[in-house]
């Protein structure tokens, strides 16, 4: 959200297309892994094989895109955590998800999602409102503790043992544990170019992992359980699903958190350093992360009752549903559609203005001049 300095963005004028294109890459993964879902009905037409591939495909996807965004957007946080600019965030962070989250309430009452029927909170994201929830929250909270040398380790420890649990966090707080030693990472290691990742040799390495990962994921994914892929679900509960001992669980969620660290350098590797057709995504990625949102939910409620995606039957046809995702991400990070979006999603607000305006001291400067 390039307008708004949005903690994923560099400014305009030091663009690094190296991160754009990541983000523009990761922002169509999350797209694509939502769409995969977007259906509760009858799913991808009648082919066994055809539900399998796409169940497979999220599968992969959630190996490595949520992490990893969260990772990118540490490090974009850092100027903001450094100068404690908590304003800012409350202004530029805070107040968007507030609004999205108003209008997808509002968008579930007139599509008559199942959500209403839970009790609604804002500590409680809606879909994948929590991403905006947890980076609010992790640069506020990291501002405090950024001097910690036991920061990112502790952080770890704490997510990693938050699953034994007997049930998950209430509301949003799951997530907001488990997905922040990512967005530590990210931050503590801002100032690093990772230079490597741009060698041959590191790129060669880097396409062979993320085919390799392909490969496992699509021969052998019916073995990865999801719940452990999207960090929402206790060991215990895990454990029962699949009839495995929680420690041997445990040990998988370790491997799954290394993993998604692994492939953050994974994906510095396979992106393009240079300007690319995808780079003006990156750019303006939030804008598709939350508007895609509210098309999903969409989907998903029509879904159930009509069963549009019944009628995808054919190689063919999946291939161009997916495809569609692509040129939906252009499209919501056109000017057009931000122009619209806008006031909803990055509002005209300063908290920092606000409150000197509530108690007259712009008044008081300009007199003063």
């Amino acid at each position: 959200m390039a307008e708004t300095k949005s903690p994923l963005l560099t400014k305009k004028e030091n663009r690094d297309y190296l991160y754009d294109n990541m983000k523009a890459f990761l922002i169509i993964s999350v797209v694509v892994g939502h769409f995969a879902s977007g259906g509760t009905g009858a799913g991808f037409g009648v082919d066994a094989e055809l539900s399998t591939l796409v169940t497979l495909l999220k599968k992969f996807i959630y190996v490595y895109h949520m992490p990893v965004f969260m990772i990118v957007s540490g490090r974009f946080a850092k100027s903001r955590i450094n100068k404690d600019d908590w304003p800012k965030v409350i202004s530029k962070v805070l107040v968007p998800y507030l609004s999205a989250q108003i209008l997808m309430l509002l968008l579930c009452c007139v599509v008559k999602d199942s959500i209403l029927s839970k009790s609604f909170s804002f500590l409680n994201p809606l879909y994948g409102m929590w991403y905006m929830f947890n980076v609010a929250v992790y640069t506020i909270f990291t501002a405090k503790v950024k001097d910690k040398k036991w920061l990112f380790p502790v952080s770890l420890v704490v997510a990693l043992s938050v699953g034994f649990g007997l049930s998950i966090l209430w509301g949003g707080f799951h997530r907001l544990v488990c997905y922040y030693p990512f967005f530590v990472f990210g931050y503590l290691t801002a100032n690093k170019s990772f230079d490597f990742c741009k060698k041959p040799w590191f790129r060669v390495l880097a396409v062979i992992a993320f085919v390799g990962l392909a490969y496992y994921v699509f021969t052998r994914g019916q073995y990865i359980n999801y719940s452990l892929l999207s960090i929402n679900k206790s060991y215990l509960y895990i454990s029962k699903a699949t009839k495995t001992p929680m420690m041997r669980v445990f040990i998988n969620a370790v491997g799954r958190y290394i993993m998604a660290f692994v492939f953050f350098f994974v994906i510095l590797g396979i992106t393009p350093s240079k300007k690319t057709i995808f780079s003006y995504i990156g750019q303006h990625s939030v804008y598709v992360y939350i508007l895609h949102l509210f098309i999903v939910i969409a989907l998903r409620n029509y879904d159930t009752d009509y069963k549009l995606l019944s009628h995808i039957n054919t190689w063919w046809e999946l291939g161009a549903y997916f495809g569609l995702t692509v040129v939906l991400s252009f499209i919501l990070a056109s000017k057009p559609v931000r122009t619209v979006a806008r006031p909803f999603l990055a509002p005209d607000f300063d908290l920092e203005r606000a409150a000197k305006k509530l108690v007259g001291i712009d008044k008081k400067e300009t007199e003063a001049k």
